[in-house]
């Protein structure tokens, strides 16, 4: 039983040897990834001990810092998606026509094989983020990943060009928010980070008092998301919901 508690779970569902690694893995140069098998996702994953580390973390390894030049390396089969696309099917229509004299006769018209690429959703959508939420009187959906705002306007049919820098977006947040919503009711914004909440009537205008501290209100730590249910705010930590 050597070691054990390095692979035994807590009842949030965090387990030491995991979050070490994956803490490690930030410290060697690795970012999130957004493969859901990697170590470096960034919810924690269920595996044991004798697991070989997932392919993405080895290939963000060795892209930082080369292939061990004393062994062989070991191949593996891509897992990366290719592009998708649709062929369009070859037709043949006959259709009749009159020539001089009388005589009527049929010429064939065909149309070309063509492969058209599919379009898919944009890379936004494919990237992970720490924060979603809209439905608000701008009609503005908000994106939050880390320190920058990425949004999406209906009317306009586009994302961002670029990332906003959070601060810019929502004067008097911070980076890295765990949580946010707009409630339906209120129209307000709120953000969640560590124990405290940011309340904005607007996102360039900070409520007064706020952020407010929530320590001791039997909210989570960082919770990672929030969603609204029956009049209440709800904050999602560990598999549990708590009312905010």
């Amino acid at each position: 039983k050597k070691n054990t508690f390095l692979n035994r779970y807590d009842g949030f569902g965090y387990n030491f040897r995991l979050v070490a690694s994956h803490e490690i893995g930030h410290a060697l140069g690795l970012a999130h990834s957004y493969d859901q098998t990697a170590l470096m996702y960034p919810f924690y994953q269920l595996m044991q001990p004798k697991d070989l580390l997932p392919k993405d973390d080895r290939d963000g390894i060795r892209a930082l810092y080369g292939n061990n030049e004393d062994n062989q390396p070991t191949t593996f089969a891509s897992t990366t998606a290719k592009p998708l696309a649709t062929t369009t099917t070859t037709t043949t229509r006959k259709k009749k026509t009159t020539a001089k004299g009388g005589k009527t006769t049929k010429t064939t018209t065909r149309k070309p094989q063509t492969t058209q690429p599919q379009v898919l959703a944009h890379d936004r959508c494919a990237r992970y983020m720490d924060v979603v939420f809209g439905g608000g009187p701008d009609k503005w959906l908000y994106t939050l990943d880390y320190d920058l705002v990425w949004r999406y306007h209906p009317d306009f049919g586009h994302w961002d060009t670029s990332g906003i820098p959070i601060t810019d977006v929502f004067q008097g947040a911070e980076p890295h928010m765990m949580a946010g919503i707009l409630s339906p009711v209120t129209k307000k914004i709120y953000l969640f980070k560590g124990y405290r909440v940011w309340r904005f009537s607007s996102p360039n205008s900070l409520d007064s008092g706020f952020p407010r501290r929530l320590f001791g209100t039997g909210t989570p730590y960082n919770p990672i998301a929030a969603l609204y249910e029956k009049g209440h705010i709800w904050l999602l930590k560990g598999g549990l919901l708590f009312k905010f």
